[in-house]
């Protein structure tokens, strides 16, 4: 199979110097360092760590407490919007 790549000038310069000195054609080398890159193992993917939330809804975050409905907000729900404002979620 046929593909084409476009790779900046000092790297294919580079690869045809690499290519020369071991006494390979450019495909050679090329599809020998695509080879050994497939076969690496791939890096472990980071996960995202969000907090935990105990009650906190879509519907919550849309109608934060004002002073008017403190006394609705309770110390779990205080919890979380201080675990969000902690994440940098909200200030």
């Amino acid at each position: 199979m046929r593909t084409t790549l476009d790779l900046p000038d000092p790297l294919l310069r580079s690869l045809k110097i690499q290519a020369a000195q071991s006494g390979k054609s450019l495909k050679a080398l090329l599809h020998e360092l695509i080879v050994r890159a497939m076969a690496m193992p791939a890096p472990p993917v980071a996960e995202a760590t969000l907090p935990v939330l105990s009650r906190l809804s879509h519907a919550a975050l849309e109608s934060l407490p004002t002073p008017s409905n403190a006394d609705l907000v309770d110390t779990q729900l205080q919890d979380d919007l201080d675990k969000l404002r902690r994440s940098g979620f909200l200030k």
